[in-house]
């Protein structure tokens, strides 16, 4: 299998490399710093990559696409520190073949890449499908709530986010008792906190 190990961080490319191969010397390992890997192309097309989720380049949704595009076939492992669940929830929508915590004992990341090259699903047994539960059953909000929530986080005022949004101060009221209602949160900060703990 060819195994293509996509981060910025060069202390982890080289460890994660080091350590699958310890487990499989079979295994064909490149890396990359960045995705100019899908500029530039491969002399041989990966059969896996492990993508992180921030790059400064590009956007890792956009990464994913152009994997999809250019190699069908290609497994896409995402290995990243970030446990927002909305974001799982995404990344998985966008078709990845799973996603592992760099939080997780590095073994879970050994165990998936083996279950990705035997064609299995690994996400039944990972820690990520506890979280994306989590926020399926979470309170669901609107669009319009979204958008005001995500002002809310920039420091707008309802006067500010009622010009901006082109509705009236009354309209980002309702919506901020509906966030508020929703969430159970006692004031403004208490719900950017468990909007975010949600995953919004």
């Amino acid at each position: 299998m060819k195994i293509l190990i996509v981060d910025d961080h060069e202390i982890v490319t080289y460890g994660v490399k080091k350590f699958i191969q310890e487990y499989h010397p079979e295994y064909m390992i490149s890396t990359s710093a960045d995705a100019a890997f899908l500029d530039f192309g491969l002399k041989d097309r990966p059969d896996l990559v492990i993508l992180d989720v921030e790059y400064p380049e590009m956007d890792v949704f956009e990464i994913i696409r152009r994997i999809r595009s250019k190699w069908i076939k290609c497994s896409i492992i995402i290995y990243t520190i970030h446990q927002e669940a909305g974001l799982l929830r995404r990344l998985l929508d966008a078709g990845v073949d799973d996603i592992v915590l760099k939080s997780s004992s590095i073994d879970m990341l050994l165990r998936s890449i083996e279950s990705v090259a035997k064609g299995e699903c690994p996400l039944p047994n990972n820690p990520v499908a506890d979280i994306v539960k989590n926020y399926e059953d979470s309170p669901r909000l609107t669009v319009a709530e979204q958008k005001v929530l995500n002002l809310i986080r920039q420091g707008y005022s309802s006067c500010e986010m009622a010009t901006l949004l082109c509705v009236s101060e009354n309209t980002i009221e309702s919506h901020r008792r509906n966030m508020l209602r929703k969430l159970g949160a006692r004031n403004v900060a208490d719900l950017i906190v468990k909007a975010q703990k949600c995953g919004w």
